[in-house]
């Protein structure tokens, strides 16, 4: 089985949003590819769209030999899987290592004392939160410049995806 990560073989492109672009215009939606029959139907349907280029980017993306051979008997599996399976090799790993005591305490001081979206102060109705700027899920780290001080209202207000 090969291991390398790619998002491009010739003029098709894999995206995040778990399609295969070609030449910047045509779209194989992979989520909605879950049998052989529908495997080979695309490979046919686009052969005169570098064909031999989507065979290798579905050899890569599915893995048939493992996943979708079926010795000329019709095997079904989940495009949606293999597809998502394969985009999350893109994504960095999480940093789940929770922001020190002490380096909260730094960014606490750092910034007053007081939230930087509102301005609330610290209090009891008001409890103060250390946020990441760039959300952990989507590579942000512990480094100082990437946190900041927000009330509870502010942070949870923010969320993690923006």
């Amino acid at each position: 089985m090969r291991t390398e990560l790619r998002d491009q073989w010739g003029q098709w492109v894999f995206k995040s949003n778990l399609t295969l672009l070609w030449d910047g215009w045509y779209e194989i939606d992979l989520e909605r590819i879950n049998s052989t029959a529908q495997l080979c139907d695309w490979i046919f349907h686009c052969w005169h769209r570098d064909g031999s280029d989507l065979v290798e980017a579905f050899r890569d993306i599915f893995h048939p030999c493992a996943n979708c051979c079926s010795y000329g008997i019709e095997k079904e599996f989940s495009g949606s899987k293999l597809a998502a399976a394969y985009a999350a090799r893109f994504k960095p790993p999480v940093n789940k290592a929770p922001v020190p005591p002490r380096l909260r305490y730094q960014i606490l001081k750092r910034d007053n004392f007081s939230c930087q979206a509102c301005g609330a102060q610290a209090s009891a109705e008001t409890p103060l939160h250390v946020d990441h700027i760039v959300p952990r899920k989507h590579g942000g780290t512990n480094d100082p410049l990437n946190l900041q001080t927000l009330c509870a209202t502010c942070n949870l207000g923010k969320g993690a995806d923006l």
